[in-house]
């Protein structure tokens, strides 16, 4: 099997006989030969008793109804939906009925020199890479084209190497001598199969041969040697092929993963096979079609070669496991079988070495990777990327559809976007009107992927609608005025040749074409045998005359054949004089077109420079632009997450704030009761306290009147000795009588002082360290005697760990402030030490506790209540802060 470097995916003919695609054609109008795009459905099959989703009503019908799971019966627009197609197939139709229907017409329109697109569109799982490429006794599309090429070009293919690509999406024509060197090269670089004991050669398979010229070099596993063995081949062929033109088969195999180009044909060595396969351009060629620039087209002579092929470019091809599917193609796979044929030369042996002649067809076969959704199958990582390229290229393909629709329906000429994807870049081409284009749509009927299917369903319906310009008919001869029928008289010359040297002549091989040649053509001589001259008594004059007639007639033809002779003669001169003007015209003619074509190739190679560098730069720029997507994505992504966060983040502070406004509400109403109770409470303590005061003045009173009158005070029962008060240094011992009375007001008294200070005491924490003052924002100051005296400090209300682990903070203090049981504000300082620890960090070390509790010495206690047995100096000296006011409040620090 021989492999040169170029592969085209884009059909082209080529000089003369090609009609070339413009840049940009115009939209075919209705009086043009216009064809829609022959859109069929295939269903698959569901297990018995398990839920369907889509049903067959007729040939041309299915029903699409949503289970009661799906969105649409979710949200309420679940409705019933009728979807035509040109065919619909049921889950019982075989390979075979699928590929008479859909596949052969268009290998016909191959092997007549025309171009076609299949392709399999679906979801995951839905059963496309099945129908494509089948089983070994049930072949799918691929293996039955394969099949039906070589069926029908059985007897007419040219020998290996005749025709060979020209790396410009083209083919040239070689001479068998060429051709010949080329076999022999194969066979010299085809390794002997002693050197790879793990693979053995596999026989063609029958019927399946056609033109000589050396067996392919492909070699197979034994596993793979077992599945050709047993593989069921078609046997249709196609009838009507122009008999005297040969015929060439060409396949190639590539894949678009990730938005890339690979060559799944690709020879590598043994020790780099597990290296990645290198990516491939898209180039346009002189016809502007587009093909992939240095992939592998691989000549092919037999169906086991090139199934071979076929196979070899499976196992490279990109594959994983997914939930929804055990092997799902995570890429799209584009197999291109090209036959390039062209006519034989008059004797009917060779082909004619002339481009022009030579016509290409091809057909592009694809399995297009399913769209899925990441919700079901939970895809990560590589797995979720190759989903986000495979459902964007999707979403390019069905943006395109619409874009065609739109211009041919409005007949507008809007910019059709294939070059946003390499897979429509590929076929773009196609849709242009360089061949015919079909889709079969593979359906799963199971309720679960209605979500999914519903959106097939829309694009087929969709893709239905465009139309696609029907390509010229060309004659295959083209016009050269060559007898029908060469080939055939070749093989009975060659025939006869056979049996002439079996019947006449010595048992040896068969006479080489010159020979033959020279036996069947015209003889020229003087004459019949001599007749006898042998003298008999009395007929010698008989003899005589006899022979005398023999030499006239034979005198008289050689006159004729000499004259013959003359006259070929200079019909010959003048043909020569003439076939030597024409080469000096050709030699003038073939110097200028020399010359011309070594600066167009001078110029085509600064263009190729140019392009090699401007391909680059938009590489580049490719990779630049996908990384900043993808960039953008994860930031919209990212964004989203934020803004979800603060949603939630919103509504949780929402609720919170409801919640502590009930609560709030609640306290509030509480207090509110509790605080009216206290008011009450306190309201009757004052009556009480009020009504005791107002006895204990009056007593008082009555006391003292009494004194001033000289009267007796009334014995009282005997009542307890007063028990003894120390004084104090602002306390005299007399009783100080009130200045509202003007008997008393002439022994004026000392007023009692309050030994105040007007500076605070210092506590413990007077050392110069660096403290950390940790407090609560609620926290209230008091104007209490003893107060912290820290020098340096850093005040925080939040602590973090960066305040405690660094080298300047060497002391800890914390303030917590609380309420006693005499209703008094109480702060608790809690202090230690902040230490290394052996780790590396902060640790601190509590040592001690200091609290200042604020209270007003005027306040009443329950101790003071007067009862009969009062003390007289204590009730002096309370009555006198009771009236005037003279006691001073104490201060003091526990």
């Amino acid at each position: 099997m021989r492999i040169s470097k170029l592969c085209s995916v884009t059909p082209s003919r080529t000089k003369a006989g090609v009609r070339k695609t413009p840049g940009r054609p115009a939209r075919p109008s209705q009086s043009d030969g216009v064809d829609p795009v022959e859109v069929v459905c295939r269903l698959r099959p569901v297990p018995e008793g398990e839920e369907r989703c889509v049903e067959q009503l007729d040939d041309t019908t299915v029903l699409v109804t949503p289970p009661a799971n799906s969105q649409a019966f979710r949200y309420g627009t679940a409705k019933e939906q009728q979807y035509k197609f040109g065919t619909v197939f049921p889950d019982t139709a075989t390979q075979k009925q699928l590929f008479d229907a859909v596949a052969k017409p268009l290998v016909r329109d191959l092997l007549n020199g025309k171009n076609g697109l299949l392709f399999a569109y679906g979801i995951t799982g839905s059963g496309k890479t099945h129908t494509m490429m089948g089983s070994q006794q049930d072949g799918g599309i691929m293996p039955r084209c394969i099949d039906v090429i070589f069926n029908s070009i059985v007897n007419y293919q040219a020998r290996r190497f005749v025709f060979k690509p020209d790396r410009l999406n083209s083919f040239d024509v070689q001479t068998e001598a060429d051709a010949m060197l080329d076999r022999q090269r194969e066979i010299l670089n085809t390794p002997k199969p002693g050197k790879t004991p793990r693979k053995r050669r596999v026989p063609p398979t029958p019927g399946g041969g056609g033109g000589g010229g050396g067996g392919g070099s492909g070699s197979v596993t034994p596993d793979e040697s077992d599945a050709a063995s047993t593989r069921v081949p078609e046997v249709s062929q196609v009838s009507g092929l122009d008999e005297d033109n040969a015929f060439a088969v060409f396949v190639s195999y590539v894949e678009i993963y990730n938005n890339y180009v690979y060559d799944l044909l690709e020879e590598v060595a043994p020790e780099n096979m597990k290296k990645s396969l290198q990516s491939r351009m898209l180039r346009e060629d002189n016809n502007k079609n587009i093909y992939v620039h240095g992939a592998s087209e691989v000549e092919v002579s037999t169906p086991s070669e090139a199934l071979d092929a076929l196979r070899r470019g499976q196992r490279r091809r990109k594959v994983a496991h997914t939930t929804l599917n055990t092997e799902s193609s995570r890429s799209h796979s584009v197999f291109t079988i090209r036959v390039v044929q062209a006519p034989l030369d008059p004797r009917g042996e060779e082909v004619l070495d002339d481009k022009a002649l030579m016509v290409v067809g091809q057909l592009s076969l694809v399995d297009l990777a399913g769209s899925e959704r990441t919700n079901r199958t939970k895809n990560n990582g590589d797995r979720l990327r190759e989903a986000g390229n495979i459902n964007n290229s999707l979403m390019v393909l069905r943006t395109c559809i619409e874009t065609l629709r739109e211009n041919q329906l409005n007949n507008a000429n809007k910019m059709v976007p294939y070059r946003d994807s390499r897979i429509t870049h590929l076929f773009k081409n196609y849709f242009d009107g360089e061949g015919k284009v079909k889709m079969v749509v593979c359906v799963n009927p199971r309720a679960e992927e209605y979500d999914e299917t519903i959106h097939v369903m829309k694009f087929a319906e969709l893709t239905q609608e465009v139309v696609v310009a029907r390509p010229a008919d060309r004659p295959l001869d083209m016009g050269i005025g060559l007898t029908p029928g060469r080939r055939k008289a070749n093989q009975i010359l060659r025939e006869a040749q056979r049996r002439l040297g079996s019947d006449g002549r010595p048992s040896e091989a068969e006479p080489s074409g010159g020979e033959a040649a020279a036996e069947l053509a015209p003889v020229f001589c003087l004459g019949p045998v001599w007749p006898s001259m042998a003298m008999t008594p009395g007929e010698e004059e008989e003899t005589v005359r006899c022979l005398v007639r023999f030499l006239e007639r034979r005198v008289q033809l050689r006159a004729t054949l000499l004259h013959e002779l003359q006259r070929q003669q200079d019909a010959f001169r003048q043909l020569l004089v003439k076939t030597e003007m024409e080469m000096s015209a050709l030699r003038q003619e073939n110097a200028q077109l020399r010359a011309s074509s070594d600066g167009s190739s001078r110029r085509t190679a600064a263009l190729e420079a140019r392009l090699a560098s401007a391909e680059a730069a938009n590489d580049s720029l490719n990779r630049r632009f996908r990384e900043l997507n993808e960039n953008q994505a994860a930031l919209v992504n990212e964004l989203g997450e934020k803004e979800m966060l603060l949603n939630q983040e919103g509504l949780e502070r929402e609720r919170v704030k409801q919640r502590m406004k009930t609560r709030m509400q609640q306290e509030k109403e509480r207090l509110a009761s509790d605080m009216k109770s206290r008011i009450k409470m306190n309201r009757e303590m004052l009556k009480t306290e009020m009504r005791a005061k107002d006895e204990k003045l009056r007593a008082l009173r009555d006391i003292i009147n009494n004194e001033e009158a000289g009267f007796a005070v009334p014995s009282a029962p005997p009542a307890p000795a007063p028990r003894p008060r120390p004084s104090t240094a602002n306390e005299t011992a007399t009783f100080r009588p009130s200045r509202s009375d003007p008997r008393l007001s002439g022994t004026p008294q000392p007023k009692r002082t309050v030994a105040a200070t007007t500076r605070h005491r210092r506590s413990k924490s007077t050392d110069a360290e660096v403290w950390l003052d940790h407090r609560p924002g609620h926290v209230l100051e008091l104007a209490t005697i003893f107060q912290p005296k820290m020098k340096k400090r850093k005040s925080v209300t939040k602590l973090d760990a960066k305040d405690v682990i660094n080298d300047k903070t060497s002391k800890y203090v914390l303030t917590h402030q609380d309420q006693d049981s005499q209703g008094e504000v109480e702060t608790h300082m809690v202090k230690g030490d902040v230490l290394p620890t052996v780790g590396g960090g902060r640790a601190v070390v509590f040592s001690d506790m200091e609290t200042l509790r604020l209270s007003n010495p005027g306040a009443k206690r329950p101790s003071d209540e007067l009862g009969p047995g009062l003390d007289y100096e204590l009730a002096r000296e309370r009555c006198a802060t009771g009236i005037e006011g003279h006691a001073a409040g104490k201060r003091r620090k526990t």
